[in-house]
């Protein structure tokens, strides 16, 4: 696939969101890591798809390059965080960030954090390897899937069949699959937060969108300010919980669809709706051709993009120390207050 600086705005804007939101700035910029997931789908299936078509897919070397790329940082961002926690942690809080690094090195932080944790309890804030879960989730998926298409291909050659039409439909079919687990009321919301099969239809969607545009060709919106709309209201979702601070208080359901309580969030729209909207308009967005689109072809997103996951990986760090050994009140009343003093 060609380079696409769209992609990689998308990737910034997405990036700026998800730091607004752990500096406690922008509560509903935990979207930005559902915009990470479809574009992640979108820019890895195909290449998956083809060189399996094509036989020339090696599993192993397609996750030494994966581990390759994810790994430095997080064993460089824990060794940090165990430096830092050493002379700065508690003891208690220590052993639970060496549980933390454990798992983050293992590609198993959303394990961990199902089994201890909830990723909205305030303590989170002073993790500085918490949101690593998002790490084990793609990894989970750059196993799951090539094997899943190994196996369907090979199954496909036997019986005479299109290989590549056949991973398509299968990619179609899990996630459907996966969204319809994602509306079922009889999960945990922490399990259809940190969980792959709940999770898959994100990342599904992007990587069916990408097949499908790489076939066809052919733009949903021809006309650029429609691209710039759709655009402006992916932005506007992003930052929807903004219109709580203005407005005053909303009260919204659960982050989850499918569960039957409802819970303060601060969103002027259901959590679950927001998601959907982020996922329905990323898609849209990143199928067409945005050369026409100037906020997606700014060159400092598209900059902040390309650090996207270094930017991730070290923000967190940062902002859990300063929580924990400097000042907590990390939050946009607080920094509202403090500015207009």
């Amino acid at each position: 696939m060609e380079y696409r600086q769209d992609i990689d705005s998308l990737k910034g804007i997405a990036i700026i969101a998800v730091v607004l939101f752990h500096l406690g700035l922008l509560e509903s910029g935990y979207l930005g890591v559902d915009i990470f997931f479809v574009i992640n789908g979108f820019l890895l299936v195909p290449s998956v798809c083809k060189a399996i078509d094509d036989s020339a897919f090696s599993f192993f070397n397609f996750m030494e390059k994966r581990i390759v790329r994810l790994l430095p940082l997080i064993v460089l961002a824990s060794v940090t965080s165990l430096i830092l926690g050493y002379f700065l942690m508690l003891p208690d809080d220590y052993e639970n960030l060496a549980q933390t690094v454990i798992a983050s090195n293992m590609f198993s932080e959303n394990i961990l954090s199902l089994i201890t944790t909830n990723y909205w309890d305030v303590q989170t804030g002073y993790k500085p390897l918490m949101h690593l879960w998002y790490v084990g989730i793609l990894f989970e998926f750059y196993i799951i899937l090539p094997l899943i298409l190994m196996l369907v291909s090979k199954i496909a050659a036997s019986f005479k069949q299109n290989k590549m039409q056949s991973m398509t439909n299968t990619i179609l079919l899990l996630t459907i699959i996966s969204f319809v687990l994602y509306l079922a009321p009889f999960a945990s919301s922490s399990g259809k937060f940190y969980m792959l099969p709940f999770r898959f239809f994100e990342l599904g969607i992007g990587g069916v969108i990408a097949l499908i545009y790489q076939q066809k060709r052919k733009y949903i919106l021809q006309n650029p300010a429609s691209h710039l709309l759709v655009t402006i209201l992916l932005v506007s979702i992003i930052c929807c919980s903004l219109i709580t601070h203005a407005f005053g208080n909303y009260q919204s359901t659960t982050l989850v669809i499918g569960m039957n309580k409802s819970v303060a969030n601060n969103m002027p729209i259901p959590g679950s709706m927001a998601l959907l909207l982020a996922i329905v308009l990323t898609s849209v967005v990143i199928i067409n051709n945005n050369k026409g689109n100037f906020l997606l072809q700014s060159k400092f997103l598209s900059w902040i993009g390309r650090m996207s996951y270094s930017i991730f990986i070290w923000h967190q760090v940062l902002l859990a120390f300063y929580r924990y050994s400097i000042n907590n009140k990390l939050t946009l009343p607080f920094t509202l207050g403090t500015v207009a003093k």
